[in-house]
């Protein structure tokens, strides 16, 4: 990194569904500009797993508000049951990093691509005031201004990871924190995102197959989901790799 160019974005990433029995390995990165840790002040330090459903819903809630606002971003990316099975979960887990990093540079890049409609009826400095993180596209395509940071996401942002999660190689700026989701905002916050939106697939499962009370454990080997197991034998979304071991 060239002296004097600090990382616009800061990105804390990691996984919910490691260990179940059933459905996705979901992952999640959160991104905030690094001149913006006062928006995240009063949301919890802690992994998401140790708050209750109730308290996780309300984060996420405040989350998906400032995301509409533009004012912070995140991206999710479930790898389903079947994937798993083919490539492994460690497989599954890089391929859900590098789609969530991804998706996040995508719309990174809406703020430096050029627009042919500025100008007409909106100056280039009123067309550079669009954050990059709005969750709009239209909100997001603005002039190209000598002021504008070109250099792409994966040189201008850190990128914190739980556990033993790692992002690709391009992401220069990357560290793996253990128990990151206890010791690091961005990355407690990655994991809420991540712990509710694969909590709300494992519901909709539960409409599907009622009779594994996939509401309740989410897919985990709890003892009613085995004995659920052992009665119904497995459903359509259970990995089979996991039963056999």
């Amino acid at each position: 990194m060239k002296k004097g160019h600090k990382n616009k974005y800061i990105i804390g990433i990691d996984e919910v569904g490691r260990g179940p029995l059933c459905g996705p390995v979901t992952l999640a990165a959160f991104c905030i500009p690094t001149n913006s840790s006062h928006l995240i002040s009063n949301f919890p330090l802690k992994d998401s797993k140790k708050l209750s459903e109730e308290k996780r819903n309300y984060f996420f809630k405040l989350l998906k508000q400032l995301k509409n606002e533009g004012k912070i971003n995140y991206s999710v990316s479930h790898i389903k049951h079947s994937l798993i099975d083919k490539d492994g979960l460690s497989k599954c887990i890089k391929k859900g990093i590098k789609r969530c990093l991804h998706k996040l540079e995508n719309r990174y890049k809406l703020e430096i691509k050029p627009d042919l409609r500025a100008g007409r009826g909106q100056s280039r400095s009123q067309a550079s005031e669009v954050s990059p993180l709005a969750g709009s596209r239209s909100d997001l395509s603005v002039a190209r201004s000598p002021t504008l940071d070109t250099r792409p996401l994966s040189l201008n942002s850190k990128i914190l990871l739980d556990g033993s999660l790692k992002a690709p190689d391009e992401y220069k700026n990357q560290k793996t924190i253990i128990k990151g989701d206890e010791k690091v905002k961005i990355i407690a916050l990655a994991s809420i995102i991540a712990k509710v939106s694969r909590d709300k697939i494992m519901r909709r499962f539960a409409k599907k197959f009622p009779q594994y009370g996939f509401e309740i454990h989410k897919g985990y080997g709890t003892k009613a989901h085995h004995k659920a197991l052992k009665k119904y034998g497995p459903c359509e979304i259970h990995r089979m790799s996991f039963l056999r071991k």
